[in-house]
């Protein structure tokens, strides 16, 4: 009894098992199974989308809406999908709101932004029409002709200014008495879409500002371009004088602020008014109006960082002029 007892007590107890680990929890799809096999399958069938409108003002050719949907909508008949778009608004804000559902009844939304060049109707149907060209294209993966992926030719894929864009800046110009030659000259320098919002952001506040002298009387700045070309060369550089000797002393003053050597500064003078260097003028004393509103201009892109500095002016091997700016 004592030896059942003694063998029983030596047999190995069982080996317990290891908890098992719990599976880990099943990620949610982030599109619908309907939709993402209707893509896959559209995405297979996606033509390069014809551009078939021209920029009056550059002479470059852009897709259009129009151009888009010729392209989006039989896709996406064929594969049982719809794309609707349509504007919100919330906290004084606009955005594009864009649905693409599948025939089952399964869809996803996306919200973008409107980036409004002008706060009116015009400026929002401008707004809408590019942001649905843009986002349907994107949803669908479809490209227009010429499109390029390198990245050093970025900012040619960017969109080019709008005819509306060049027509009001132009106007906003002419309001605030630019010259011909330069605001002709500014326009052609717009490259961007983007390029051109700021611009008309910044002549609207010249507009205003204008505006808030005419009401008080008050003599306004020197209409001159500065380093952005959309403002206007401020009181601290250009004071309010008819004196030239005034301009004169005060436009050195700022040229002696500049990160640069003195030759550069004569230099700069030289390069702006298109003389020689090594020859004894022009100074900024002999220089003409016009003259001083560019110089203005190129110190003011100089404090920028925008101006890009010829390596001549700083080459040993050439002898400055004795006079200083």
């Amino acid at each position: 009894m004592q030896m059942a007892e003694k063998e029983k007590q030596e047999e190995p107890s069982e080996v317990k098992k290891p908890a098992e680990t719990p599976a880990a929890p099943e990620l949610p799809l982030l599109m619908p199974p309907a939709i993402a096999a209707a893509l896959v399958k559209l995405q297979g069938e996606v033509k390069t989308v014809i551009k078939g409108a021209k920029n009056a003002h550059y002479g470059n050719t852009y897709a259009e809406l129009a151009d888009v949907q010729n392209a989006a909508l039989p896709l996406l008949s064929k594969h049982k999908l719809a794309l609707t778009q349509w504007v919100m608004s919330k906290d004084g804000k606009h955005f594009l709101r864009s649905y693409l559902v599948h025939e089952s009844g399964v869809g996803v939304m996306h919200d973008t932004d409107l980036l409004l060049v002008k706060n009116d109707p015009q400026g929002l149907g401008s707004a809408i029409t590019y942001q649905r060209r843009q986002t349907t294209m994107a949803i669908l993966g479809l490209s227009a002709e010429d499109d390029d992926d390198d990245g050093n030719k970025a900012a040619n894929r960017q969109a080019k200014p709008t005819d509306e864009q060049i027509s009001e800046i132009r106007q906003l110009c002419v309001d605030l008495k630019f010259p011909k030659e330069q605001i002709d000259t500014r326009l052609v320098s717009l490259r961007t879409e983007d390029h051109a919002t700021v611009a008309i952001a910044n002549l609207r506040k010249l507009v205003s500002e204008k505006a808030r002298i005419l009401r008080n009387d008050e003599t306004p700045a020197t209409p001159v371009f500065t380093g952005d070309r959309d403002q206007v060369v401020p009181n601290e550089i250009i004071v309010k004088t008819s004196g030239k000797d005034d301009v004169v002393l005060n436009l050195q003053r700022h040229m002696l602020d500049l990160p640069i050597s003195d030759k550069a500064r004569r230099n700069l003078v030289g390069h702006v008014t298109g003389s020689k260097f090594g020859t004894s003028k022009p100074f900024l004393k002999n220089c003409t109006a016009e003259e001083i509103t560019a110089i203005a201009e190129a110190v003011e892109e100089i404090k920028a960082g925008t101006y890009d500095l010829p390596p001549e002016w700083t080459d040993d091997s050439i002898t400055p002029p004795v006079e200083t700016a």
